[in-house]
């Protein structure tokens, strides 16, 4: 058996990560052209980037299983990140125009967002980090990878005296494993969606955690 080895993202990771957040959270359910999907799949990477002071991978094999990208606030330095944010910039041209060119939306992920606008609204200073992105190979769940994932983001929001989170998740995720790993489920929305051509119903949660 392949031991699992956790290290700090590497920009080779990106595209391996960017398969992992398509598969993780479906988003190649609700756009339907693939040249559109990987302009979406970069924003929604460089956007946790942009944000993160923390990272671990999990490589199994050679091969990264899993993710978790986060920040402690009192970290955070915007000049570090000037990369990751013109990134953003210069994706979202690109897929405006694709999407134009293809004929294809991307609507429901701008609604997404307004939503988690919404639920965070007047609660941002409430908390001094957040977690940003959080997910593992479908093949890897039920071996402890998202738990010592989570285990070594903890420890580090600790040394920066971090002792309030929060993060965003939806009904497409397995949310159950927040809930039984001590979170606390703070706001809940539902939205109406375009999944594989069909309407849908998303619940979208934003949840807290409180470090001991």
């Amino acid at each position: 058996m392949n031991e699992i080895i956790y290290r700090e993202i590497k920009k080779s990771d990106y595209r391996a990560i960017e398969v992992i957040i398509n598969n993780s959270f479906g988003l190649y359910k609700y756009v339907n052209n693939p040249k559109v999907l990987k302009s979406l799949l970069k924003i929604y990477l460089q956007s946790c980037l942009a944000e993160k002071t923390f990272s671990c991978v999990a490589e199994k094999g050679g091969k990264v299983v899993g993710v978790i990208l986060g920040q402690a606030k009192s970290d955070y330095k915007y000049l570090t990140h000037l990369n990751h944010i013109f990134a953003i910039a210069f994706h979202s041209a690109a897929m405006t125009l694709k999407s134009v060119l293809y004929q294809c939306s991307t609507s429901d992920y701008k609604k997404v967002h307004k939503i988690y606008r919404k639920l965070i609204s007047g609660k941002e200073q409430e908390f001094d980090g957040v977690l940003t992105l959080f997910a593992v190979t479908q093949d890897c769940r039920g071996l402890g990878v998202g738990k010592k994932l989570l285990t070594n983001f903890f420890e580090y929001l600790k040394t920066k005296n971090t002792k309030h989170i929060y993060l965003y998740t939806d009904s497409s995720c397995n949310y159950n494993f927040y809930d039984n790993q001590g979170f606390v489920r703070l706001g809940e929305e539902n939205v109406q969606i375009t999944s594989e051509n069909k309407a849908s119903k998303l619940n979208i949660f934003l949840y807290d955690y409180t470090l001991k």
